[in-house]
């Protein structure tokens, strides 16, 4: 179990804490369909939904813990681009 401002970091979603924190903190992601806080612990298999800029980003948390470390990746599930169409 992983804080989700420390595993939007360190899966490069976000290159710093502190951005994922004003993320979070700006109701820009949540986690199983619930606004999350930079406290918020995820778990294995959790959805999580980001908002960055004009897209939607959702993804599956994958956490593996090894000799008391835990090892943070994501798999892709949605991506859509809300781009408004010039006329």
């Amino acid at each position: 179990m992983v804080r989700i401002d420390r595993f939007l970091s360190a899966c490069k979603i976000y290159k710093k804490r502190s951005l994922a924190k004003k993320a979070l903190d700006d109701g820009l992601v949540e986690v199983n369909y619930k606004k999350a806080k930079p406290s918020t612990i995820i778990k294995n298999g959790d959805d999580i939904r980001l908002y960055l800029g004009l897209n939607i980003i959702v993804i599956k948390a994958i956490i593996e813990k090894h000799e008391n470390k835990y090892y943070v990746s994501y798999q892709l599930v949605f991506s859509q681009n809300q781009s408004v169409p010039l006329c």
